[in-house]
């Protein structure tokens, strides 16, 4: 087809297309088409509306099309007379309708312009109302609108992952906190972790609750990291009382892991602000042979217990516990008075066995400060009182039986009369416990053995007879070392995590040649000084038999510098 041609075809219908909208105005009757499109076009009002809008019909121009002025006075012109010909006596019966309908499209615009902090307070409201009445569905439901008014938020996310655990989506929920407290770093996301690695369970992070749960025994490696990464984040990012409560308990974990070190740092941030605290702390640095630490803690917590059993004198609690912070000061008179003076005002069984506890911490001090020899018989001479107070104490039982091994080898003869007076106060299973020790610790074996085994057959599972009874056995011929192990296996259920107990099963595992298990026994050990050179050779000895030459020289080294060397 030839080109013009086709450009000529082109061009007469774009005239013929722009002809028709230029003359299309003065085809239609645009009153005609509005009217029959809202209203009925044999309606009465329509009639009139259509023949006041002919008086100015007049035709309309092109020009006049595309003016905007035009349509917005035609537009103007139409409104007025659709409202002047309306008959309104016929929509009375619409008037509620058109009430409605305007109440309704009010209603919606107030909706849509509302302030987003309004429907936020609706339901922070609801959520606290649902909390208060245990009502976790609609808590949950709550939380979860605030979550989407507002996504960021990382306490909002936080509420909606406590209450998902509470629901029982417990995976997603963890999961949801274990990424608020180590991703996010948000502190009581942080504290929650913390709560549900060091306790058997923990469905809040209240402090309250806390004081119910039972302290789990052990952890893996990975949770002890996530226990340290929580704690750090929970007390820098909390406020300071919460951040002082997870202080406290980081300090519990850390001291049953054996960071005594780290423990006591922790607490010393604390103890100022919590005379328990400093109690506890105390005690742990004293365990641990830092007696200048202990001393310290010790006399914060005096400073604050001393007015509160003031203030309430016939408290038991309170006077025990300064009884015990006396102690711990080196002023075991203090304490054993204060506990006389409280047994005058409320006649208490534990206060009678305190006092007589009170004066085992005497004889003990006298034997570290003085001299072991020097002071045997004024040692005895406490020992007798206290057995008279206490004679059911376990503390008071295992003195008597260790100042009967010091005193096994005295010439005199009245540091002999009174040894055996003690043992006269005892039972038969105690005195054959104390003979068969100090056999033992004169390396009499056999005769040990036999003396330790008629203790054991008196009835008596007392964790110190088991435990040197192990010993015993374990020294004589390596065919009782599997009865040994289970005899110091029985000590230690009774008397878990004991630093002797655990360097004795150690060192049984150690001759059965079962090396990973005796590592992890004398690693243990290793926060008590006493128990150092043993464990230490014990651990070189180990992990030479695994190939491990650069830790079992180390181990090596430690040994020969505290002077150690296997026990058995």
């Amino acid at each position: 087809m030839n080109p013009m041609n086709l450009l000529r075809r082109w061009q007469r219908r774009l005239i013929a297309t722009v002809r028709f909208l230029v003359t299309l105005p003065s085809r239609l009757n645009l009153m005609d088409l509005v009217i029959h499109a809202f209203s009925f076009p044999q309606h009465e009002w329509a009639r009139r509306l259509r023949r006041d809008v002919s008086q100015d019909d007049v035709p309309v121009s092109w020009t006049q099309w595309i003016n905007p002025i035009y349509w917005i006075a035609w537009l103007s012109r139409f409104a007025y007379r659709w409202i002047t010909t309306r008959p309104y006596m016929t929509l009375a019966p619409a008037v509620p309708a058109v009430l409605f309908a305007i109440a309704l499209t009010g209603t919606v615009i107030a909706v849509l312009r509302r302030d987003p902090t309004q429907t936020q307070t609706i339901y922070l409201d609801t959520l606290k109302t649902a909390l208060a009445s245990d009502n976790t569905q609609v808590a949950s439901v709550a939380a979860q609108r605030l979550l989407e008014i507002d996504p960021d938020n990382l306490e909002h996310q936080y509420q909606v992952a406590i209450l998902d655990h509470e629901l029982g989506h417990t995976e997603s929920a963890r999961s949801a906190i274990f990424r608020l407290a180590m991703q996010n770093e948000y502190g009581p996301a942080a504290l929650w972790m913390l709560k549900s690695l060091i306790y058997q369970s923990s469905d809040s992070d209240s402090q309250l609750a806390a004081e119910q749960l039972v302290r789990r025994d052990s952890w893996s490696d990975q949770e002890v990291e996530l226990c340290h990464r929580s704690a750090a984040v929970a007390m820098e990012k909390l406020p300071s009382e919460r951040a002082a409560f997870a202080r406290k308990m980081y300090a519990g974990f850390l001291s049953a892991n054996g960071f005594t070190g780290s423990a006591l740092r922790q607490y010393r941030m604390v103890a100022e602000s919590d005379p328990g605290v400093a109690l506890i702390a105390a005690q742990l640095a004293a365990k641990t042979g830092d007696y200048s630490s202990a001393d310290r803690f010790a006399q914060i917590a005096v400073r604050h217990l001393e007015p509160k059993m003031m203030a309430n004198p016939t408290s038991v609690p309170a006077r025990l516990q300064l009884a015990q912070a006396l102690v711990l000061t080196e002023r075991d008179d203090d304490a054993y008075n204060l506990l006389l003076d409280g047994l005058a005002l409320t006649p208490d069984p534990t206060l009678t066995q305190a006092a007589g506890e009170a004066l085992i911490f005497k004889s003990e001090r006298l034997k570290r400060n003085v001299g072991e020899t020097e002071t045997l018989g004024l040692r005895a001479n406490l020992l007798s009182e206290a057995l008279e107070l206490a004679p059911e104490s376990p503390l008071v039982m295992e003195s008597i039986v260790q100042f009967a091994i010091d005193c096994a080898g005295a010439d005199e003869d009245g540091i002999r009369r009174v040894r055996e007076s003690l043992l006269s106060q005892v039972t038969p299973a105690v005195a054959y416990f104390v003979e068969g020790t100090a056999l033992l610790m004169a390396g009499k074996t056999d005769a040990a053995q036999e003396t330790l085994e008629l203790a054991a057959s008196e009835g008596s599972e007392m964790p110190g007879l088991l435990n040197n009874l192990a010993v015993a056995l374990s020294l004589s011929d390596k065919r009782f070392l599997p009865q040994a192990l289970d005899l110091s296996n029985e000590a230690l259920r009774q008397l878990p995590g004991h630093p002797s107990l655990l360097e004795t099963r150690g060192q049984i595992l150690l001759r059965l040649q079962r090396y990973e298990e005796a590592i992890v026994d004398l690693e243990k050990t290793l926060a008590n000084p006493a128990m150092r050179p043993t464990a230490h050779a014990g651990l070189a000895e180990a992990y030479g038999a695994l190939g491990n030459k650069e830790l079992a020289r180390r181990n090596q080294i430690l040994a020969k510098r505290y002077g150690g060397s296997p026990a058995l």
